[in-house]
């Protein structure tokens, strides 16, 4: 939805992890013991038929993720980012304090069935492409 706010909502115990998004979850799942993956990425889809394509970098370093949506039909060509960025695994924005997670929402342009996209270090990010009207 075009000019919407959305409350993101990321829980990691230990090796499972949950995400929200306006307070429905999305995901929940548990990492394989013995796994030490420096990125996830899921991909779902919305009561709308939205796509909703969710990456998470949790490296010091940027990684580029090769997105693949081909055989999902017609969406848009734009679309929102929701971004998520700490300093370390370690940081979390506590009621009270100076806030260390910073939160951001951007448009992303140029989408098509095959496209790279640059997570920062430390990222949560959430891509919503809506179907072309």
């Amino acid at each position: 939805m075009t000019n919407a706010t959305y409350q993101i909502k990321v829980v990691v115990t230990d090796k499972n992890v949950k995400c929200y998004l306006n307070n429905t979850l999305y995901v929940d799942y548990t990492i394989e013991e013995g796994t030490n993956a420096e990125a996830y990425q899921v991909v779902s889809e919305d009561e709308n038929g939205d796509m909703i394509i969710k990456l998470v970098n949790v490296t010091g370093d940027s990684k580029i993720f090769a997105v693949d949506i081909k055989g999902s039909g017609a969406l848009d060509s734009r679309g929102s980012v929701d971004i998520a960025v700490g300093r370390s695994m370690a940081d979390d924005n506590i009621l009270g304090r100076d806030e260390v997670v910073s939160m951001n929402t951007s448009e992303i342009t140029g989408i098509s069935s095959q496209f790279n996209f640059t997570t920062p270090p430390y990222s949560v990010i959430a891509i919503r492409l809506s179907k072309k009207s």
